[in-house]
């Protein structure tokens, strides 16, 4: 049987998808960074392939990628 993420009604559809993919990587290009002022934390925008928002990472949570 299969059926769509976007037809469970329990759990919530976002912590399941948490549940099985908060450890993946994702690999995308930095298209802003946030001005972080007096804060400590900055932000990155990133644009990844086949999303179509981009998406908003703390800095130092990014990892580089070796060419």
């Amino acid at each position: 049987m299969r059926f769509k993420v976007s037809d469970i009604y329990m759990p919530n559809p976002r912590s399941l998808l948490w549940e099985l993919h908060a450890n993946d990587l994702l690999q995308g290009r930095v298209i802003g960074l946030s001005d972080s002022g007096s804060e400590q934390n900055v932000f990155a925008v990133i644009e990844v392939e086949g999303i179509k928002q981009p998406l908003i990472v703390q800095v130092s949570g990014l990892i580089p990628v070796s060419e």
